[in-house]
């Protein structure tokens, strides 16, 4: 049994079983290397506060004002694809005559 075309393309250190995968890619971790951008927020919003600064709020994120049926959006490709249908006009009605 052959391997997938990505595997036979993988580095050998990545062939062998899924769990040796994360061990071959790990190296060391110096967490003084390591920026908490979130942490730092956090501490700069507390400075302002402490300073009497008013603290900037961030714009919430309006949601999509347009949603769109796929179903519909397809029906509407696939009629406009075909060809336009010429439309009849409608036979006059006829009258009817009652007895009496």
């Amino acid at each position: 049994m052959g391997l997938p075309s990505q595997l036979k393309e993988a580095p050998p250190a990545l062939r062998g079983k899924p769990v040796t995968v994360p061990t071959a890619r790990a190296g060391h971790f110096d967490p003084a290397e390591f920026e908490d951008r979130y942490e730092n927020a956090v501490v700069e919003m507390l400075k302002q506060k402490q300073a009497g600064i008013p603290v900037r709020k961030e714009a919430p994120v309006a949601a999509p004002s347009t949603v769109v049926n796929l179903m519909d959006a397809l029906r509407r490709s696939i009629q406009a694809e075909r060809r336009p249908v010429v439309k009849k006009a409608k036979a006059p009605e006829k009258v009817s005559r009652q007895a009496g």
